[in-house]
């Protein structure tokens, strides 16, 4: 069993890492990764690409729209996504840069960690310290993809129109 350990952020009240000198909330409702970050820095730091636009992604504070970006090597603690396919609003509604959805870590075992004040990841296996996390088109639906295995519908292609 391998665990990593990346510290939360003391002042907040809701579960909160920093990655890349940034926040990252930890939202174990959510489906996909969702980044408000700009499109330079996504570019800059994770030859990022554009795979779908005016994609409607629903939560807690409705539907937003954006796109879908596929990252190269996003880092979360010794836990490399090679491949990461993330949501980026057109309209900023997060207080945080990043949003890091539950489906990110399918198959790991996850928590918070009051004692030592840390978010906690453990895995079976060290080989899955890397991995893939994609988004899929099939037919008239987005899906969410780790490793090739299908998770979960988030969108139909029909809300685009």
């Amino acid at each position: 069993m391998l665990t990593i350990r990346i510290p939360l952020l003391e002042f907040d009240k809701r579960p909160v890492v920093k990655l890349y000198n940034m926040d990252a909330l930890i939202d174990t409702g959510a489906y996909i990764p969702t980044f408000t970050t700009s499109a330079t820095f996504l570019l800059n730091n994770f030859q990022a690409k554009v795979l779908f636009e005016k994609v409607p992604v629903g939560g807690i504070g409705g539907i937003a729209q954006g796109k879908i970006y596929r990252l190269q090597n996003f880092r979360v603690g010794r836990l490399n996504f090679e491949c990461l396919d993330v949501f980026v609003p057109d309209k900023k509604r997060l207080d945080y840069e990043f949003l890091l959805s539950a489906t990110m870590f399918y198959g790991f075992s996850y928590g918070f960690n009051a004692e030592n004040k840390c978010f906690e990841i453990n895995m079976p296996d060290a080989a899955l310290l890397s991995r893939k996390f994609e988004v899929a088109r099939l037919k008239e639906r987005f899906c969410s993809k780790v490793d090739g295995l299908l998770l979960q519908t988030f969108a139909t292609v029909a809300a685009l129109r």
